[in-house]
């Protein structure tokens, strides 16, 4: 977009800016080639369990967290919108979840340190403390 051509371009003045680095880091690794990866693949296996039910495969979330209180919320049932494509030649599926996080802020991290991760495979979740 314009906007982040923008902020890229002011970036470039910015060099000790952690903010700008972070973006240029992020623009640097997007622009690098990635390997293949067909539907057998172990990460795209590791992905759909994750998917299918987080806490089986990445266990509690809480034991990733220190000095905080954790809780588990009951959801009630419901629906959700799914959209699958189906690319004819290769049989393969794709399709989109979203999973909503409530945020509830607390003053008792240290900011830029790195507090949470889960991961299986290649796909991952890191947490980092960002002050307003």
């Amino acid at each position: 977009s314009s906007q982040g051509g923008a902020r890229l371009s002011l970036c470039a003045t910015l060099p000790n800016d952690p903010v700008c680095q972070a973006q240029r880091g992020a623009m640097g690794s997007a622009n690098l080639p990635r390997p293949a990866i067909g539907p057998g693949d172990p990460s795209v296996s590791a992905a759909h369990g994750i998917a299918r039910a987080p806490s089986s495969v990445l266990e509690n979330l809480a034991s990733y967290y220190s000095g905080c209180t954790t809780t588990t919320t009951a959801v009630p049932a419901g629906t959700q919108t799914r959209s699958c494509l189906r690319y004819e030649g290769i049989g393969s599926y794709r399709c989109t979840r979203s999973l909503t996080v409530g945020i509830e802020r607390s003053t008792n991290c240290t900011p830029g340190d790195w507090f949470a991760h889960a991961g299986a495979g290649r796909t991952g979740v890191d947490v980092q403390c960002l002050p307003d």
